[in-house]
């Protein structure tokens, strides 16, 4: 056998790309039973040349327990199914690789041992040459939820900090609380993912069709060519006068915005002199009054 550069040995029987049945023993040779391993790497097509074109490969340590031993192999260059399988629909993700040694370590082990994904592996056809991953074993890591029975019929998706919820009364939850280390923690030393004050934003939809948005210490921008205000069963015409009254008064805000920064660029004071300070000579501009008409108006086009 020979040491790799992840620091697990190869066999003797698997060459340089990975080819070669594991056959550590009788069960990790049958190519038709379905296998069960641990992510020890991953390789992006940018930096391994011997994977399939715009693909990302992994390399798996197929591991099996017996009442005796351990018997693991380390499969190389596995791909992952795809949902859709076209070239213009798919659905593409990486998982996490686990870079301490995996010998002697098994799937069914301590949670501290299973920081990369576990997946499930077969052949296709039962060939050698193509490993394919077919899906994941819920892993009890740190991070994992524990599901009660009071949950009911949902749905629970989370990837490095997002989470999606569908309860069992329909309402919708998406939270954002920030990258995560392969614990499922929160990564505070990837900066770029935000801080920990910062998580928690959210966007909910409950059972009554209410939309609410909560943005924890940042900013909920709205960036559209074109909004539309009112009640669902407004006529058309009702819209285009509520949308062209909103528009007015931000067109007065932000008139009123740059002015106030024209005068206060321009302004200039008198020479120093003791005393109190002197007025600027360039009197800023008074604020306007607020427009108190645009709620009747609303009312009005909204009645």
């Amino acid at each position: 056998m020979a040491p790799s550069n992840k620091g697990y040995v190869k066999p003797h029987f698997i060459d340089n790309s990975g080819r070669g049945a594991p056959r550590l023993s009788e069960s990790l040779n049958q190519n038709f039973s379905l296998k069960m391993g641990q992510i020890i790497n991953i390789h992006y097509p940018d930096e391994n040349k011997d994977a399939p074109q715009d693909v990302i490969t992994y390399d798996v340590m197929l591991t099996q327990k017996t009442a005796n031993n351990i018997a693991q192999a380390p499969l190389i260059n596995c791909v992952i199914s795809n949902m859709f399988g076209g070239m213009s629909d798919y659905v593409e993700y990486s998982l996490r690789p686990n870079e301490k040694s995996m010998i002697g370590i098994g799937a069914d082990d301590n949670a501290e041992d299973l920081l990369g994904s576990v997946v499930v592996v077969l052949y296709v056809d039962g060939a050698n040459e193509t490993p394919l991953i077919v899906g994941g074993v819920f892993n009890k890591g740190k991070g994992s939820k524990v599901s009660k029975k009071d949950d009911g019929h949902f749905l629970d998706f989370v990837f490095n900090g997002v989470n999606v919820n569908i309860n069992k009364n329909g309402e919708l939850l998406i939270r954002k609380d920030g990258p995560t280390k392969a614990n499922g923690l929160l990564d505070e030393d990837n900066k770029e993912g935000g801080t920990k004050e910062q998580a928690g934003s959210l966007i909910q939809i409950d059972k009554d069709g209410n939309i609410n948005i909560t943005a924890n210490k940042n900013k909920v921008n709205i960036i559209s060519d074109d909004i539309n205000c009112g009640k669902s069963d407004l006529k058309a015409a009702d819209r285009v006068a509520i949308a062209a009254q909103v528009k007015s008064e931000l067109k007065k805000v932000i008139d009123e915005h740059n002015a106030f920064a024209n005068a206060f660029a321009t302004h200039v004071h008198a020479s120093a002199a003791p005393g109190p300070p002197v007025p600027p000579t360039v009197p800023f501009i008074q604020r306007a009054a607020p427009p108190a008409e645009m709620a009747s108006k609303t009312t009005k086009a909204n009645s």
